[in-house]
C-alpha cells in the first residue's frame, strides 16, 4: 500500500494543466470504492495521509494547490463512502481514529502544520456537502470529538477554523434580511456554461451537547492543559448562549446614518492634516519649542550680572599677576625657531601650581636642549670654514 500511494503521489506530481489535474484527482479518489473490506479501506486512507505528511515538505509552491485539491476531493470521497455505509457508528469511530493519527493529530511530528490547517478548513465544509441535514446531530458530534480533544492540548487555531465558524454560520448568526440580499447576488467566479449550485449545504448541531463536551474536557486535568482550559470554558459559554438564542460573538460596529454631521471632519480639514504630515516627513516644519516664562529670563540675567560684578571686584583686589611677580615685568627675548614652533628661550616662569606652569617648565627643558644643539651646529660650521 505504501508503494502504491508513493506512485500515485508522483503521478499527481507530474500532472500538468488544471483540467488534467482534476480528472486525475477524481480517478485516484475513486479507487477507494473498489475495496470490499472495510479494514483495507481504512488502511488505504491512513497510508494516503502518511504519504502526504512524509512528502509535504518537498512540495514546492507551484504544485501545492493541486495537492490541496486532491486532499479536498479525497476527503469528500471518504464521506461518500461513509454515507454508502449508512453512517454506522462503529465505522465512524474507526474512521475518526484513523484521522487522529495524521491530519487531526495533536503531535506536530506526525503531521505538518500545513496539512492540519488545510484539513481543518475543509472538514466541516465537505461533511456538509456530502451529508447535509440527513446526518443527525449526535453523529455530527462524533465528527467534532477529535477537534475538542485537539483543542484541549494544542494551539487555538482550531477555535477560529471550527468552532467559531459554526457560531457564525448558525441561524442566529445570520440575519434573515442579509440572507435575502446574498441570495440575490449572482455567484462569483463561475466558468463559462457553469450554473450556480442551488442546493444549500448545512449541518444540524446540538449546541447544548457541544457545550457539555467542552466543559467535560476542560475539567479533566489529565486531558486538558492549563493554558487551554480558559479557551474551552469560553467556547462552552458561547455555545450555551447560542442554545438559548443569544449570539455570543461581537459584531463589528458599523456607523449609523443618524450621526451628527458636525462631528465629522470636512474635506478641508483632512487635506490640511495630510499636507502637514507630508511636510513633517520631509523635515520642513521646525519643531515647536516651549516658551519660557518671563520671570525665569529676568532671574537668569540678574544672576549673570552679579557674577560678572563679583569677578571684576576680585581682579581689582588681587591685582594683575605682573605686579605680584616682578620677574615677569621684563619682556621676553626674541623667539627661537625649533621644529616649526616659536619658542622663547629666556622667558620668565611664573610661580603657579597649575597645568600651565607645568607646561612652561617642560617648554624650558625642550628649549634648553635645542639651544645646545644649535651651538654644536654653529661650531661645526666655523671649523669647516
Amino acid at each position: 500500500m505504501v508503494v502504491l500511494w508513493k506512485g500515485l503521489h508522483y503521478c499527481m506530481w507530474m500532472a500538468d494543466k488544471p483540467l488534467i489535474q482534476e480528472e486525475l484527482a477524481d480517478n485516484i479518489c475513486s479507487v477507494m470504492h473498489l475495496f470490499q473490506d472495510d479494514v483495507q479501506m481504512l488502511l488505504f486512507i491512513q497510508v494516503y495521509f502518511d504519504t502526504t505528511a512524509r512528502e509535504w515538505a518537498g512540495i514546492d509552491r507551484l504544485r501545492l494547490d493541486k495537492f490541496m485539491m486532491l486532499m479536498r476531493r479525497f476527503l469528500r470521497q471518504c464521506f461518500a463512502w461513509l454515507q454508502r455505509k449508512k453512517w454506522k457508528k462503529p465505522l465512524l469511530k474507526r474512521f475518526i481514529m484513523t484521522l487522529c493519527k495524521a491530519p487531526i493529530s495533536p503531535s506536530g511530528n506526525k503531521c505538518p502544520d500545513g496539512i492540519r490547517y488545510h484539513f481543518a478548513d475543509i472538514y466541516l465544509e465537505e461533511l456538509a456537502r456530502t451529508a447535509g441535514t440527513a446526518l443527525s446531530p449526535k453523529k455530527v458530534l462524533i465528527f467534532l470529538h477529535p477537534y475538542i480533544k485537539f483543542l484541549a492540548v494544542c494551539p487555538n487555531f482550531v477555535r477560529s477554523r471550527i468552532f467559531e465558524e459554526i457560531i457564525q454560520l448558525s441561524d442566529i448568526g445570520i440575519n434573515p434580511e442579509d440572507e435575502k440580499e446574498m441570495a440575490a447576488i449572482q455567484a462569483f467566479g463561475l466558468q463559462t456554461g457553469e450554473k450556480p449550485q442551488e442546493d444549500e449545504f448545512c449541518l444540524r448541531f446540538n449546541y447544548e451537547s457541544i457545550s457539555r463536551w467542552l466543559i467535560h474536557f476542560a475539567s479533566d486535568t489529565k486531558k486538558c492543559l492549563e493554558r487551554n482550559r480558559k479557551i474551552l470554558y469560553e467556547l462552552a459559554k458561547m455555545f450555551d448562549d447560542l442554545s438559548r438564542g443569544i449570539y455570543p460573538l461581537k459584531d463589528l460596529e458599523i456607523p449609523s446614518d443618524d450621526e451628527d454631521p458636525n462631528d465629522l471632519l470636512e474635506d478641508e480639514d483632512i487635506q490640511r492634516v495630510v499636507n502637514e504630515i507630508k511636510l513633517l516627513n520631509r523635515g520642513e516644519l521646525p519643531k515647536k519649542r516651549k516658551a519660557k516664562p518671563a520671570k525665569e529670563k529676568k532671574n537668569k540675567k540678574q544672576k549673570k550680572a552679579k557674577m560678572s560684578e563679583e569677578s571684576a571686584d576680585q581682579t581689582e583686589q588681587q591685582g594683575s599677576p605682573a605686579r605680584e611677580h616682578p620677574e615677569m615685568e621684563g619682556e621676553p627675548e626674541s623667539p627661537v625657531q625649533m621644529n616649526g614652533f616659536a619658542r622663547f628661550v629666556n622667558a620668565p616662569t611664573p610661580i603657579a601650581f597649575t597645568r600651565k606652569g607645568a607646561a612652561n617648565r617642560l617648554s624650558e627643558a625642550v628649549l634648553a636642549t635645542g639651544a645646545e644643539q644649535q651651538q654644536k651646529v654653529s661650531e661645526l660650521r666655523s671649523r669647516e670654514k
